[in-house]
């Protein structure tokens, strides 16, 4: 439904903006698995890294949600998914979710005493990845490559590398980096196919605009994931491969079904489950050393 004027900024409203749930079991789950990935979980039990597991919950995604809002009207406005799972504000809400969002960075600014260097410079170059992604002049979402970049893979990636270095204040392998590149800008093509039309009609040149058409859009992300499962076996993960193959199998099936720009909303709420699962399983894996 879409969002009115006279709507007021009350605490359901915030929630809404922070996209409960969805976002708040991405986030906090990349979160996760770095620290998993990291060092199997023994970080967990320890305030600051708890905290910050927090904040990447719930205030992390009324800043970075509450950016999108702001400055993604023009397209939100026309795009079903939006009205449908997602909140659009209005334009006269604008300034109270700009005060909101900056308020919500607080918490990690004060959690800096508490956690190492590494994790408090990879927070900040989260918050400045979001901020160029959304906000003029640079509004990086506009421009081919660099939607990708600092779209899905700046995003999630980033919370991924924080929980790491949260855990044990490292830096993730190049292996782990690729393998999270890949992934996360799979994602990110998928949902850009099926915006694409709503993301021209407002002027946006990303990737899968340039490229034309949500079909090769689609190929685009069928091609990030084939890499994908294709590095996981390089490096011997071949039953997380095999689970991950599902992504491939559902880009190819929807690719023949086509009328994705009718099928959008359905086809990202499969999405979530799907990834929603595939994550739950390979949490499990890690966590348990199988």
């Amino acid at each position: 439904m879409r969002s009115s004027a006279k709507q007021s900024l009350d605490l359901s409203r915030i929630i809404r903006i922070s996209r409960f749930p969805h976002f708040w079991v991405w986030s906090s789950g990349f979160f996760l698995l770095g620290g998993i990935l990291a060092n199997k979980g023994a970080s967990f039990g320890e305030l600051p890294y708890l905290l910050l597991f927090l904040w990447f919950t719930v205030p992390a995604n009324i800043f970075l949600n509450g950016l999108n809002d702001i400055f993604d009207y023009e397209t939100d406005r026309r795009n079903p998914r939006k009205q449908a799972l997602e909140p659009t504000i209005a334009l006269e809400e604008r300034r109270s979710v700009s005060a909101v969002a900056a308020v919500s960075l607080l918490p990690a600014f004060l959690l800096f005493p508490f956690i190492s260097n590494l994790t408090a410079l990879l927070v900040v170059v989260w918050i400045l990845v979001v901020g160029a992604y959304n906000i003029p002049p640079f509004r990086f979402k506009q421009y081919p490559v660099t939607d990708i970049l600092f779209g899905g893979v700046g995003h999630y990636m980033l919370i991924s590398m924080i929980g790491y270095a949260a855990a044990i204040n490292k830096m993730p392998g190049a292996y782990l980096i690729f393998l999270g590149i890949l992934f996360m800008a799979g994602g990110h093509c998928l949902g850009a196919a099926l915006d694409m039309s709503y993301d021209a009609a407002a002027g946006i040149q990303n990737s899968i605009v340039r490229l034309g058409s949500e079909q090769k859009g689609l190929a685009l992300s069928l091609t990030f994931y084939i890499f994908f499962l294709l590095l996981l076996v390089f490096g011997g993960f071949y039953f997380i491969a095999l689970l991950g193959s599902i992504f491939p199998v559902f880009i190819l099936w929807n690719m023949h079904e086509g009328h994705l720009e009718e099928r959008g909303v359905e086809i990202f709420q499969w999405m979530i489950y799907i990834t929603y699962i595939f994550g739950f399983i390979v949490g499990l894996i890690l966590s348990l050393g199988i």
